[in-house]
């Protein structure tokens, strides 16, 4: 009788260790038996980020997305379905039969697939701290696919923009189509790759804004970079006329990235988790004079409200902003704001 208790108890102990481990394992992971429904999310081992269903704005259409869990207003940073939207709370975010990531509507129609051609079957998609989606496959998890090859509105810290002198591909972030409305819109952001390279703001294809040539440190359009130049900016090239835009955080406790806003401005999204807002341009990391770029300077704002992040909807009328002004957004919240030249 001892026997056979033991051998019991050894089963249940294993049961519940393989239980524990799938569970374990869902926690940031997304696999063909371990899928998201809405309203279900997934977050990231270092409970950064959360990939998840959300509704943008004054709208009821259910998208997937990813945004911070730390913030109390969802900001998304990355959409999937983002032109195709969801009208009911139907949604499945799942691995396909071919090995792609897929968002499904409650008739099973794909809405949304990271459409990699070469998919294996046993592959998985992870959400990392960096706010990443990764797609792996095979026995050594090679990756297939990532969310930041394919980024939505939002530039984040360890991302590539690319550009490529020879062919004219380009890696672009584009604006939303309106507040509640997160489909691709008529702003687009990325590198020019000529003799010298420098960042464009493109509405449709005209010329909206240029950053001025890179030097090797810093777009010599935006004089405050040598001044503030916290965070490390790289900009490299290799001699296939390939081009590579990218920045690191000087600190980990900074969360911060710049988005490109449905009417063609670049907003920064700043928040000190250990300090909290920084007020004072010479305060805050260098990104925030990406932000400031358009009018080569930055707008003092009073201290921002919790959340820390500016929602979509907030707007500000820029041809009213002067030098010594002090504006705010809907919420109180901190932005530096941009005019096109």
């Amino acid at each position: 009788m001892e026997i056979g208790s033991c051998n019991f108890m050894a089963a249940l102990r294993l049961l519940l260790c393989c239980f524990c481990w799938q569970l374990g394992a869902a926690v940031d992971t997304i696999t063909s038996s371990q899928y998201i429904k809405d309203p279900e999310d997934v977050v990231s081992a270092g409970n950064k980020f959360k990939l998840g269903f959300f509704s943008p704005g004054n709208s009821t259409n259910r998208y997937v997305g990813i945004w911070y869990n730390n913030i109390s207003v969802t900001t998304p940073v990355w959409i999937a379905n983002r032109n195709k939207p969801l009208n009911d709370s139907s949604g499945i975010m799942t691995i396909s039969e071919d090995g792609n990531l897929i968002v499904l509507d409650g008739r099973k129609e794909i809405l949304w697939s990271s459409n990699v051609s070469n998919g294996v079957s046993n592959s998985s998609a992870q959400l990392t701290d960096d706010g990443n989606v990764i797609l792996r496959g095979g026995e050594i998890g090679n990756s297939l696919w990532q969310s930041f090859q394919e980024p939505s509105d939002t530039f984040m810290p360890k991302m590539r923009l690319t550009a490529n002198r020879r062919t004219g591909k380009k890696t672009q972030i584009t604006s939303w189509k309106s507040p509640s409305d997160p489909s691709v819109g008529s702003f687009s952001s990325g590198i020019e790759p000529s003799s010298i390279p420098e960042v464009f703001v493109w509405n449709d294809s005209r010329p909206f804004w240029r950053s001025g040539p890179w030097n090797g440190q810093a777009f010599i359009g935006i004089p405050e970079m040598n001044s503030v130049y916290l965070n490390g900016y790289n900009l490299v090239q290799d001699g296939d006329g390939n081009f590579s835009l990218s920045v690191g955080l000087a600190t980990e406790s900074y969360i911060t990235n710049f988005a490109l806003s449905y009417d063609g401005r670049f907003g920064e999204m700043y928040w000190d988790s250990a300090n909290g807002i920084k007020e004072l341009a010479k305060d805050r990391p260098a990104v925030s004079t990406i932000t400031s770029m358009l009018n080569s300077e930055i707008v003092d704002l009073p201290p921002p409200k919790k959340p820390a992040f500016v929602e979509r909807q907030s707007s500000v009328d820029t041809e009213s902003i002067t030098q010594n002004q002090k504006i705010n957004s809907i919420n109180n919240v901190t932005i530096s704001d941009l005019n096109g030249r």
